[in-house]
C-alpha cells in the first residue's frame, strides 16, 4: 500500500504519516531529505530528530539519490518530503533540461524501488 500525504507548510503531514506508520508491525524507516543549510537548517534537523525519538522509526537521511537508500524488502518507509531532494538536484551545474530530468528520475526511481516497502 503507498499512500500520499498532501498539504501546506507546517500543517501537520508529517504528523499524521507518523500516525499510520505507527500500525505497521515490520522495519519502519523515515527516510529524511532536508539537508540543513546554516545555522537555522540545523536548528530544524535537531528538532525534527528529537520529534521522531523513541518511536521506533530507524531514520536515514539522504538528501539526494534517494533511491540509493538502503532499506529492508517488506519495510514501512516514510520519504519526509519529494521537494528536498529535487530541489538538491536542480541546484547542481547542469542545463536546465538536465536538472529537471535528474530530479525526476530521481523521484521515480525512488517509487520503484520501495514499490515494495510502502505502508
Amino acid at each position: 500500500m503507498m499512500v500520499l500525504i498532501t498539504g501546506g507548510s507546517k500543517c501537520g503531514k508529517s504528523s499524521m504519516a507518523e500516525r499510520l506508520l505507527q500500525q505497521f508491525d515490520g522495519n519502519k524507516y523515515y527516510l529524511a531529505t532536508m539537508e540543513p543549510f546554516g545555522e537555522e537548517g540545523k536548528l530544524v534537523v535537531d528538532r525534527h530528530r528529537q520529534m521522531r525519538a523513541g518511536k521506533g522509526f530507524q531514520t536515514i537521511e539522504q538528501y539526494t539519490q534517494i533511491h540509493q537508500a538502503e532499506v529492508k524488502p517488506g519495510s514501512g518507509v516514510l520519504l519526509e518530503c519529494v521537494c528536498a531532494p529535487m530541489k538538491c538536484s536542480l541546484l547542481r551545474d547542469r542545463t536546465e533540461k538536465e536538472m529537471w530530468y535528474s530530479a525526476c528520475s530521481q523521484i521515480s526511481g525512488s517509487w520503484h524501488k520501495f514499490a515494495s516497502c510502502w505502508y
